[in-house]
């Protein structure tokens, strides 16, 4: 897993080149073990955070929901199919179309990947750039290219 302060450093610079209506947007960061040190990191990258326990996620207007893979596939397409921006440290649940953009290790460095439907159905204007940046992994849809 990419460590916090890099995950919370590069999101920021995603979102200040490729997702500006993102750059002061609420994190809200579904509970886990290092869900206090992400809070830490994306605070001191001048998100707002909040941490909140997976029975409570689909209760919130959360406009960014940072996904851990041991949330519950329930929970996890719930949130997918609601439209809500899900950031991820696991590259198998952007692979899945569960969460539009993961921050991972790709081996000894750290490598952004992204679902197209995912970033499509969060309603968000993309800058184009970040197709260049990143690993696009539901990349069939764009096969006759």
């Amino acid at each position: 897993m990419v460590p916090a302060p890099f995950q919370a450093a590069i999101f920021k610079e995603v979102c200040r080149e490729f997702l500006p209506q993102l750059v002061a947007s609420k994190i809200t960061i579904v509970e886990s073990p290092e869900a206090r040190a992400l809070a830490t990191e994306f605070q001191r990258a001048q998100f707002e955070v909040d941490i909140v326990p997976e029975s409570q996620i689909l209760q919130k207007d959360a406009p960014v929901v940072y996904v851990h893979p041991d949330v519950s596939e329930e929970t996890l397409r719930k949130l997918a199919d609601s439209g809500a921006f899900l950031l991820t440290g696991n590259q198998a649940l952007v692979t899945r179309g569960l969460a539009a953009i993961g921050i991972v290790m790709n081996g000894d460095r750290a490598s952004l990947v992204t679902h197209i439907s995912q970033l499509e159905k969060s309603g968000l204007r993309v800058g184009l750039g970040l197709f260049r940046y990143a690993a696009v992994l539901d990349s069939p849809q764009f096969s006759q290219f």
